[in-house]
């Protein structure tokens, strides 16, 4: 027995709206923003926080790390 027309616009309806709302549950959601596309970013998140990385080193070891910190 198939089912009406009535009723696969209803379902197809339905689907479409819950669709929409998982996709724009996701756009907002924090975990999303960490993993999307830099513009879609830039454009829902605020910018994130430099992290800072301290480093406890001798004085043989500081030329070194002198040169390498800006690349890093």
């Amino acid at each position: 027995m198939g089912s009406s027309p009535c009723l696969n616009g209803i379902l197809f309806a339905l689907y479409s709206v819950a669709t929409v709302a998982v996709f724009l549950a996701l756009l907002v959601s924090p975990a999303l923003r960490a993993v999307s596309h830099a513009p879609l970013r830039d454009l829902l998140a605020r910018p994130p926080v430099p992290g800072v990385v301290s480093v406890l080193y001798s004085s043989e070891k500081a030329e070194w790390l002198e040169q390498v910190v800006p690349l890093f």
